[in-house]
């Protein structure tokens, strides 16, 4: 007993626990939070993340459209538009500076002035968005059709083969998605059909380890895409924020090239 006594005599010692109960001692008014914890810096969580600045031209043509009363994401070629915007400016700043054939960078001007304004007026009009809308419902009835194998008389006595109940689950990624998304959604919404598209193929890939049944991998796109929405859309705190006010998901890199449906 008295050797555990001098053992522990150190740790118990005034000194020690001084310096211990400075060291988790809670901090006065004076000092900020978040405190870091034994050298640990603070997560970073969704309302300290600061989105990136947008670019002049962009911010620029923007606030343009917004004095008129029309979204840049409602234009049906908006990328397009910004580009034409760049090209005006260089081709403005090389006739300031006498930089070039001055002709030819006014008949630039001229050109791609018209081209621009004419762009501006493209706006996604509401019969369009229901076209794009009813075409999404369409192929996905036709999807699930043909994933279920009930097509009577379509391929005769002997059903949908196995290809055509393939091609049914998709269709979803070929053809619902793409429409969805095709129809200038809010950018909660577009951040939904995004993560789809990107995350469809791989579930379409990876589900026949799990079952090849045709109908039940349909199934579990349909599953997919409803729970997106649901979390970018429908929930109040989905997406970081949910609603419009969100940061839309954007499809960046190599993934770019499968983007067709895209206007980008």
């Amino acid at each position: 007993m008295a050797t555990l006594v001098a053992f522990l005599a150190p740790v118990a010692s005034p000194a020690v626990l001084s310096s211990t109960s400075r060291a988790h001692r809670v901090p006065s008014r004076g000092v900020s939070w978040p405190v870091t914890v034994a050298g640990r810096r603070p997560r970073r969580t969704a309302s300290m993340k600061a989105s990136p600045p947008e670019d002049p031209v962009t911010a620029r043509v923007r606030a343009e459209l917004d004095a008129n009363g029309v979204e840049l994401e409602q234009l049906l070629n908006p990328s397009l538009v910004i580009k034409l915007e760049r090209k005006l400016d260089e081709a403005r700043a090389a006739l300031a500076t006498g930089d070039g054939d001055a002709a030819a960078h006014e008949r630039d001007i001229t050109r791609w002035t018209a081209q621009v304004v004419k762009e501006k007026r493209q706006v996604m009009q509401l019969w369009l968005k229901r076209v794009f809308l009813g075409q999404a419902a369409i192929s996905a009835v036709v999807s699930g059709l043909l994933a279920t194998g009930t097509c009577p008389g379509w391929w005769g006595d002997d059903g949908v083969p196995l290809v055509g109940r393939v091609l049914g689950f998709w269709l979803l990624w070929l053809f619902t998605v793409p429409a969805l998304r095709a129809r200038k959604p809010s950018k909660a919404e577009k951040s939904a059909w995004n993560v789809a598209f990107v995350g469809m193929p791989l579930l379409n890939v990876a589900a026949p380890f799990v079952s090849r049944d045709p109908a039940l991998i349909w199934g579990a796109d349909v599953t997919f895409m409803v729970a997106l929405f649901v979390w970018y859309v429908v929930l109040p705190g989905g997406g970081e924020g949910g609603g419009k006010d969100t940061e839309e998901v954007k499809i960046r890199g190599w993934l770019r090239w499968l983007d067709w449906g895209s206007w980008k």
